[in-house]
């Protein structure tokens, strides 16, 4: 019996496999817990927004330089993460939100309570885009694209870039909350 010969496609797929693997091992790894996450976020800079309700329906992660587990430094020489990406970003929110007063729904809530939803396009630890939409019933009132960007650090130490890592979470939040165009359309919605 006369074996195949191997195609240059799959060994080409197996070195990209292995290449991922060492890069992947050779990472500073910086766990995110959201229960470990405390919002810095001044509850007295957004009195507008405290006792309105919302539901807080998803997180999305259609960032093609993440995994769903992890996101990473602009070098890759860092990843970040632990649980999924959208489980800790949802529950990271939904204690933000809570914190400056919000009533936070998460699977359901009253007819005519906005919904919030964060759909994530790209995230490293510099810079995360992505679009936030506010629905009402199911009518869209506000969709916008945001980009965050984080300050520079030229830190390897896992808890300070841990701590980094939770103040590109406030920051996300409070580009949204300081936005007048989306301040405008959440008082008009918001019951």
């Amino acid at each position: 019996m006369k074996r195949k010969p191997v195609s240059l496609k799959y060994l080409f797929y197996l070195s990209g496999i292995f290449t991922l693997l060492i890069i992947q091992g050779c990472a500073l790894h910086v766990p995110l817990d959201s229960t470990k996450y405390v919002s810095d976020i001044s509850k007295s800079n957004y009195i507008k927004y405290q006792g309105k309700e919302i539901l807080l329906n998803s997180v999305i992660n259609n960032a093609a330089d993440t995994s769903i587990f992890f996101y990473f430094s602009q070098n890759g020489k860092i990843q970040y993460g632990g649980p999924a990406l959208t489980s800790y970003f949802w529950y990271c929110f939904n204690s933000a939100l809570l914190n400056i007063g919000l009533g936070v729904h998460e699977h359901s809530a009253p007819k005519g309570v906005p919904v919030f939803e964060f759909i994530i396009s790209s995230l490293n630890d510099s810079q995360v885009k992505f679009t936030f939409t506010l629905k009402k019933t199911v009518f869209l009132k506000f969709k916008k694209e945001y980009i965050v960007t984080m300050p520079q650090s030229d830190t390897k130490n896992p808890e300070d870039l841990e701590k980094r890592a939770y103040q590109m979470v406030d920051l996300i939040i409070t580009t949204v909350l300081d936005d007048k165009e989306f301040e405008t359309v959440f008082l008009e919605n918001a019951g």
